[in-house]
């Protein structure tokens, strides 16, 4: 069994307003964590590179189990101040097919929020 330090996705997201894909190190796998593998997220950093346009945002777990509903892994409508950064240091389980997701619920139309995901992945 094999455990690896991984950069889960490194990104700029915003301008879609829902279903912004954060697991871009399985972009070859739809954005899921394949088959055989199982990634404990970490760390979450939000960073709001606006000077002017406060961001609304919530991340969402996705289950890869067929009829799971999605889950909220932050709190709702996470709230970044322009030029403002978040942290979120809760360690998140993820399983084959399992994927994250971020929502915004505002008007903002750029790419604007720097997102980089961190943790360890391992063989399952």
């Amino acid at each position: 069994m094999s455990l690896a330090i991984r950069v889960f996705g490194q990104l700029k997201i915003g301008a879609t307003q829902a279903n912004n894909e954060l697991l871009t190190l399985y972009s070859t796998n739809s954005n899921k964590v394949p088959t055989g593998k199982a990634a404990i997220v970490k760390s979450v950093r939000l960073a709001n590179t606006s000077a002017s346009t406060t961001r609304k945002l919530t991340l969402n777990y996705l289950s890869g189990i067929s009829g799971a509903a999605n889950k909220a892994v932050s709190p709702k409508d996470l709230t970044l101040a322009p030029g403002s950064m978040v942290i979120l240091n809760d360690e998140l389980i993820l399983v084959a097919d399992d994927k994250l997701r971020a929502s915004f619920n505002d008007s903002g139309t750029g790419d604007d929020i720097d997102v980089v995901l961190g943790g360890v992945e391992r063989d399952q």
